[in-house]
């Protein structure tokens, strides 16, 4: 596992999960970036998202540091935002635009109840995904 030691809270949660963000072929952060708090750019494993899928089930009640798992988990770069990593305390998810600017967010509701099984869904079918592309 690589070595993330900017937020006590947020190593907890990744003794489980990496943090994934997804930097595209060619960006570069702008000069005057200059944290403190970069994420290793990692992606999960098929394992990893099976385990966080287990969680999710299993919750009894909605978690907002699952919430922050599942996000970025699940997160796909796209036209505006190209990276996602959580927040320093894991509570919130920073999105990353492409001219390398950061908003930061609370994660969605993915361990409301009507939402877990979805969710549970969700992270298993990335996980096959991942298996059958030979990524794992």
């Amino acid at each position: 596992m690589h070595d993330l030691r900017w937020g006590r809270g947020l190593l907890r949660l990744l003794d489980q999960v990496h943090v994934r963000m997804v930097i595209p072929e060619g960006f570069r952060m702008p000069e005057s970036y200059s944290s403190r708090r970069a994420a290793v750019m990692t992606q999960a494993t098929a394992d990893e998202l099976l385990a966080l899928a287990e969680r999710v089930e299993q919750a009894e009640k909605s978690d907002n540091a699952l919430d922050v798992l599942v996000e970025t988990a699940l997160f796909q770069p796209g036209s505006v935002y190209t990276a996602i990593r959580a927040n320093a305390a894991g509570t919130k998810v920073i999105y990353t635009d492409r001219a390398g600017n950061n908003v930061t967010c609370w994660a969605e509701d993915w361990t409301m109840d009507r939402r877990r099984i979805g969710t549970a869904d969700a992270l298993r079918a990335r996980a096959h995904l991942i298996k059958d592309q030979g990524n794992d």
